[in-house]
């Protein structure tokens, strides 16, 4: 991590996680270290940030969006701490134009709130897990 701290100058970075995993392989890899979070938010210039497929957390994103100012493009598909409680953070980014939260578990009901506070937001989200029947 301490190679993203001499690119501060950066404004495009991708830390995808590997897409060839299910989503219990991904669950069981933890969560995104502190450390990383704090070298992201070090790169003050970032205007495109992927992150898909990891186990980035709605407090993590907090610390990204309390440094990042120039962020424009956020990339979170398929990570699977990624809920209604996160879009609150991301609804406070508001440097962010583009949001791409596919296969996540956010519910069209906290895309359509999203919607209503962001309309300027571009907005890439579903397939949504329907509810389990009720027996």
């Amino acid at each position: 991590m301490a190679v993203l701290r001499l690119l501060n100058t950066l404004d495009y970075l991708d830390l995808s996680g590997p897409r060839g995993v299910t989503r219990n392989q991904r669950a069981e890899s933890g969560a995104v270290p502190e450390a990383v979070v704090r070298a992201i938010s070090e790169l003050r210039e970032l205007r495109t940030l992927k992150l898909g497929h990891n186990q980035i957390s709605a407090e993590e994103l907090r610390t990204l969006a309390a440094s990042l100012s120039k962020l424009e493009k956020l990339g979170l598909e398929a990570c699977s701490r990624i809920d209604d409680q996160a879009l609150k953070v991301l609804a406070e980014w508001k440097s962010l134009k583009y949001l791409d939260i596919e296969e996540t578990k956010v519910t069209p009901d906290g895309v359509q709130s999203l919607k209503k506070q962001r309309p300027e937001l571009v907005i890439l989200s579903g397939p949504f897990v329907p509810d389990a029947p009720k027996t």
